[in-house]
């Protein structure tokens, strides 16, 4: 390791007095001393020194609101930290040299490492570690923004592999207790739709800068550390690609849907998304509703995000239609997957990043095509299996054919579904189909004068089933 990221910080106590290194700048002092004072307890600083740490966060009113709250334990880790949860015996391999994706693109790391100072989510610049305990450094790496020139830099918190930070943090607890992090899908969305009715309105707020809005335990600071240009830093907010990010921020948008609830409304919340379906009469006032509890909190909103009530809007990246009663996976989308599956054909071995990468596209394909679902089993069984310790895996025989069926459905599939009501609407209407498996397209009405609502569902019937005759021909 190299002998700036050892402990060169020595903390004198005389008088309640800590001395900082003198390379510390002095807006970064508080965030040392912090973490100093933190590090005296073995308990994470909500139960052991309990440092406050200064936020924009309106910690006494979340207290106040949430103080019937199942999850009491929010306030305390807005106010003092949310620890990583960083559970194993063996320290994480410190890593100061940057992957090649931040050095080609320097500009854009300085440019990122500025922002973040100036919103006090990252400390720093310093020439040697300023903590109490050793640095343990993560490289940053960045990667291209949808739809964008610009990149995002991200600390990459699983390398190395086998002793990264990531990898000391266990999936499925938290400090010691079970926990399990599920997140909404649009299926919970179309759910309200229909409970509200064709017609009604959906809406959708974001916050800004979700994760960094989030305060880390004071004594988890030398687990964050990053370098770039022959300086040290180290993060104070949640991390982008932490293991317990997601985890951490879902916690803390689910208490604002719970004090939302209170007023009256509700809303889903997709960690940083929150949206919701509502009648006409009801929607813009809890859209503003919602608006006003962000501010009473001291949560910063993205209102450029915004979407307010209409029938239509994107949401978790579905167009969703309440007056159509429908479901779109945007072209743009379409056409990614489609030139993404082809590199896939051709490619004999990958990485665990590249398969993720390619069932998160696949995701919103399967969100509208329910029946899809069984051509990502394999794939997912692909990701589970990955070797902690392996960079590459061989493309199998099984996969490959998943990737055929994927590339033969994606051009006959034109990106839109029906949102289904959970009871058959048209109980005086009786129909068949032919058997044919290649062209079952014939459907048989008993109703002498179906309505152009039954027409109507017909055809999208007829459509639906062309998606079934495709799925079934290729088990």
């Amino acid at each position: 390791m190299d002998n700036n990221l050892q402990d060169t910080h020595s903390c004198t106590e005389t008088s309640s007095h800590c001395f900082v290194h003198p390379t510390a700048p002095s807006n970064d002092t508080p965030a040392i001393i912090r973490h100093i004072l933190a590090s005296r307890s073995d308990q994470p600083n909500a139960f052991g020194e309990k440092i406050p740490f200064p936020t924009a966060l309106k910690v006494h009113m979340w207290a106040h609101l949430l103080r019937h709250y199942d999850d009491k334990i929010v306030p305390e880790f807005l106010k003092y930290g949310w620890p990583i949860n960083y559970s194993s015996h063996q320290s994480p391999l410190s890593t100061p040299h940057n992957h090649q994706s931040a050095l080609a693109f320097a500009d854009h790391v300085r440019h990122y490492i500025k922002t973040e100072s100036s919103f006090g989510a990252i400390a720093g610049p310093f020439s040697v570690n300023p903590l109490s305990k050793p640095l343990v450094c993560s490289p940053l790496q960045t990667v291209l923004k949808r739809s964008s020139s610009k990149r995002r830099v991200v600390m990459d918190l699983s390398f190395p592999p086998d002793r990264s930070v990531n990898s000391g943090i266990p999936l499925n607890t938290y400090l010691d207790s079970p926990f399990k992090l599920r997140l909404p899908g649009i299926d919970r969305l179309c759910e309200l739709i229909l409970s509200k009715g064709r017609g009604c309105l959906v809406y959708k707020k974001d916050l800004q800068r979700a994760y960094r809005q989030i305060p880390i335990d004071p004594r988890d600071y030398h687990l964050l550390g990053l370098s770039f240009d022959n300086q040290f830093y180290f993060d104070t907010r949640c991390p982008f690609r932490l293991r317990t990010s997601a985890m951490i921020c879902q916690r803390t948008t689910k208490a604002v849907i719970y004090i939302f609830t209170q007023s009256g409304f509700s809303a889903d919340v997709y960690l940083d998304d929150f949206h919701r379906a509502e009648v006409p009469a009801l929607a813009t006032s809890a859209f503003v509703t919602l608006q006003t509890l962000f501010d009473s909190l001291g949560l910063a909103s993205s209102p450029e995000k915004d979407s307010p009530p209409a029938v239509e809007m994107v949401c978790l990246g579905i167009l969703v239609n309440t007056e159509d009663l429908t479901l779109r996976v945007p072209d743009s989308r379409l056409r990614e997957l489609s030139d993404e599956l082809q590199l896939w054909l051709s490619r004999e071995r990958f990485t665990i990043k590249e398969l993720q990468s390619l069932l998160g596209k696949l995701s919103f394909v399967t969100a509208c095509v329910h029946a899809s679902r069984i051509f990502l089993s394999r794939l997912l069984n692909a990701l589970r299996s990955f070797p902690s310790h392996a960079k590459h895996q061989t493309v199998s025989l099984e996969m490959r054919q998943d990737f055929l069926w994927w590339n033969t459905f994606l051009p006959l599939f034109n990106g839109v579904s029906v949102i289904k009501p959970a009871e058959w609407l048209f109980a005086n209407l009786r129909f068949s189909t032919d058997a044919c498996m290649v062209r079952g397209e014939q459907l048989a009405l008993t109703n002498a004068s179906p309505s152009p609502s039954q027409i109507s569902f017909s055809r999208r019937l007829l459509t639906s089933q062309r998606w079934n005759s495709l799925l079934l021909s290729s088990l």
